[in-house]
């Protein structure tokens, strides 16, 4: 091994630290050959370059990850959002720190506030996608810690009759009493009508159901009290774990916009209402029997999944698993007694999952995913979506997936359903544990193989559908946040994986 003069003999000659390599970007002064960056070069590597002023592991890097639970760093501070809003404008544009290199959010977890803006929903008050969320901007609930009058609040209910425009997210991180998380209401007022409120619980930052222990945070628990209900205005649901709710999540109104992101939704008797002219976004979400490996195993499904009673929707990249209470006649799938009046879109379920839901019966046939109490006609499209059972279907009552009174617009739809074999892929009762990893187990993650059926689901997908005006694209990710592909994309909600069952 050789001493460090004998390592600067190896390096490059030189007379400035600008002039040496990435590999070795520090000038030595009495050697003049170039050598990897030590303790205390921070100044040297800042002469040699503005944008690389830190030195770590021999090399000069743009940034340190401060030592805790985030990544947010002080050094991140050159991707300035020039050109916008002045609260924009002094915050970073890149302000994670990921292995030396600054970059923009993309999970909660990394910003010091808790708070990353995953989107652009706030870019009309100055604060776009990849941006963390100044600390005043959010609100805190966590019994543990709190105050009625903040800046830590005991009860959800507390901070949502704090949100304004200047501060728009509110943050569940610890419950003690489960009264306090359930009976929420919201309702803006018209001065807020043009901002989109976020409530943010623990499983945001990753597929719900794979979360490793259970959260901090229960919405609801309460026999026969509702879980959360909004009227009026734009609100983000994300990452919230929902139970035993008599209405989990119930969105009423023209103007209303309630959207569901990473949340799971169990044991409750109705998990997802919207009525009344709301429109409703669902998106990789988990409602029904959660899968047997992941913590949240010992809970049960819903009585009723998805009811729409005069609402307009987006469900995308979700699960229904075991919806439904045969005692009760409960339809567990998504059940569509009317779209709403005035709307001029069609509705969507697009790359979702459905697995064994109970049913209705209509003139003799039973029914269990796609339920209307009227036809709706090209109003709404389901694509890239796959149907599933336990078992064969029945035939007597002869079973469907699909209730032919909607009339709706099928693509791209896989089943083992034969009434639906015109509209995608057919796959035999045979194949049907090939195509997941553990169906039983409810691990409902593709299977990659080399059976005409698996290879017909993970390609079967369409990337792109369009009809009159309106078009619809798969999402760019599935539920567990894997690539889908460039030309096609798999039908359900995941995309095929290489694991194998233990």
């Amino acid at each position: 091994m050789e001493d460090a003069e004998g390592e600067a003999r190896c390096q490059p000659r030189c007379t400035l630290s600008v002039r040496c390599p990435e590999s070795a970007p520090i000038c030595d002064d009495l050697q003049a050959a170039c050598r990897r960056c030590q303790d205390g070069d921070d100044v040297r590597c800042r002469e040699r370059s503005p944008q690389t002023p830190r030195c770590i592991a021999g090399q000069c890097v743009a940034c340190i990850a401060k030592r805790g639970v985030t990544s947010e760093s002080s050094d991140c501070t050159t991707g300035r959002s020039e050109g916008r809003s002045p609260l924009s404008s002094t915050l970073s544009a890149t302000p994670v720190c990921d292995q030396g290199s600054c970059r923009a959010c993309a999970h909660h977890s990394e910003c010091d506030s808790g708070v990353c803006a995953k989107d652009d929903s706030g870019a009309p008050f100055g604060m776009y996608k990849g941006q963390c969320v100044p600390f005043e901007q959010v609100l805190i609930v966590d019994q543990h810690l709190c105050s009625r009058s903040g800046p830590v609040f005991c009860t959800p209910q507390q901070a949502i009759d704090r949100l304004s425009i200047n501060q728009r997210y509110v943050v569940l991180r610890k419950v003690v009493q489960a009264s306090d998380f359930s009976g929420l209401d919201i309702s803006f007022a018209p001065t807020t009508r043009g901002a989109t409120f976020h409530v943010i619980g623990p499983l945001a930052d990753g597929p719900p159901q794979r979360a490793e222990s259970l959260p901090g945070v229960t919405l609801g628990g309460v026999a026969g009290r509702d879980g959360i209900s909004v009227r009026g205005g734009q609100l983000v649901l994300e990452g919230l774990f929902v139970r035993g709710n008599q209405v989990a999540t119930r969105c009423q109104g023209t103007g209303t916009v309630l959207r569901i992101e990473r949340s799971l939704f169990v044991e409750n008797e109705t998990a997802v209402l919207a009525e009344s002219g709301c429109q409703l976004v669902l998106r990789n979400s988990w409602l029904g029997r959660p899968p047997a490996q992941s913590a949240f195993s010992a809970f049960a499904a819903n009585a009723r999944s998805v009811e729409i009673n005069g609402a307009d929707f987006q469900i995308e990249n979700s699960i229904f698993a075991d919806n439904g209470d045969y005692s009760h006649d409960a339809f567990g799938g998504l059940r569509v007694r009317a779209l709403s009046a005035a709307g001029t879109r069609s509705s969507t379920v697009v790359n979702a999952t459905f697995i064994q839901q109970s049913g209705l019966l209509r003139a003799g046939r039973y029914y269990t995913s796609l339920w209307c109490d009227k036809p709706l006609g090209d109003r709404l499209v389901i694509l890239n979506t796959l149907l599933s059972s336990d078992r064969p279907l029945l035939m007597v009552p002869e079973e469907h997936y699909v209730d032919p009174n909607c009339g709706v617009v099928l693509r791209n739809v896989a089943s083992n359903d034969s009434a639906l074999s015109k509209s995608g892929v057919f796959y035999p009762d045979a194949v049907r544990d090939a195509l997941f990893i553990d169906r039983q187990k409810r691990d409902l993650r593709l299977l990659r193989g080399s059976l005409p059926e698996q290879k017909a689901v993970a390609q079967g997908g369409a990337k792109r559908v369009s009809m009159g005006d309106q078009t619809w694209t798969a999402p760019e990710l599935d539920q567990d946040e894997q690539p889908r592909g460039t030309d096609f994309v798999a039908i359900g909600a995941f995309e095929p994986t290489t694991i194998v069952p233990r």
